[in-house]
């Protein structure tokens, strides 16, 4: 069983005001459940060449891939995202060995995972970590993003797992639910559990000037169109340009 403890990270300076708002979220949805920080004081950097590397180049998004598996796979628990909003009570997810979500019909999502402790797929993918070279982390062609090496890790392992938008329980017991559990709003509420809200800091192309502008245009669709559509039409649309989208369409719907 998956204990109730929540792990989530912190690195680049004083906590912004989202991260406040989203643990108190965490704390009224998830009273008995144990929050645990982890930053620069409890964590070593420097124990994956993956997170080190990152941390240098002040991409904060990236240093805490490793150490998402690294506690789930030491402790157990839920890691959470920083601009994860929870929504309901996590429960009636924590007798499987492992569950995950879906964030785009062709990739899993990592801000949102629960697992026991010694994981078989936690350790898996501790060692893939470990195993990255500063040739691999320069190369382009390499998927760095945890969306991608999560994803690329199930089709591999799992014949059974299937890139779409529906509850699957894999034959280890291993459950992945779809998107609108822990990422979208769903049209019904009693359907999700977190909204993930995306801050991007991973992205190098991320500048404020996209946020900007970026966020005029969702503003005026949310307006005109409600803000779940909104959110659903995003997701689709950034589907078809992230780096599974050529994989989705050898083998998705297999």
């Amino acid at each position: 069983m998956i204990p109730k403890k929540i792990h989530y990270a912190w690195f680049g300076g004083p906590k912004p005001k989202y991260l406040i708002d989203n643990i108190k979220s965490w704390e009224k949805f998830l009273p008995d459940y144990e929050i645990i920080e982890w930053n620069n004081e409890n964590w070593d950097i420097s124990k994956y060449l993956f997170s080190k590397y990152y941390y240098d180049k002040k991409k904060y998004g990236f240093v805490i891939d490793p150490l998402r598996v690294d506690v789930l796979r030491r402790y157990g628990g839920i890691y959470i995202d920083t601009d994860v909003t929870i929504t309901q009570n996590l429960d009636r997810f924590l007798n499987a060995p492992l569950f995950l979500g879906m964030h785009f019909t062709n990739a899993i999502g990592t801000a949102l995972v629960g697992s026991e402790k010694n994981s078989p797929v936690m350790i898996d993918l501790d060692n893939f970590y470990k195993d990255i070279t500063v040739e691999d982390l320069m190369d382009e062609s390499f998927d760095k993003v945890s969306n991608g090496i999560f994803t690329r890790y199930m089709v591999q392992k799992y014949p059974d797992f299937k890139m779409v938008n529906r509850t699957q329980k894999l034959n280890d017991g291993l459950m992945i639910y779809p998107k609108q559990y822990f990422v979208l709003p769903a049209l019904v509420h009693k359907h999700n559990f977190a909204i993930h809200a995306n801050e991007g800091s991973w992205n190098s192309l991320n500048t404020m000037d996209t946020k900007i502008n970026d966020g005029m245009i969702k503003n005026i669709g949310r307006a005109i169109l409600g803000p779940t559509l909104v959110s659903w039409r995003s997701n689709q649309k950034q589907m078809k340009q992230n780096s599974l989208y050529q994989l989705y369409l050898e083998r998705g719907k297999k």
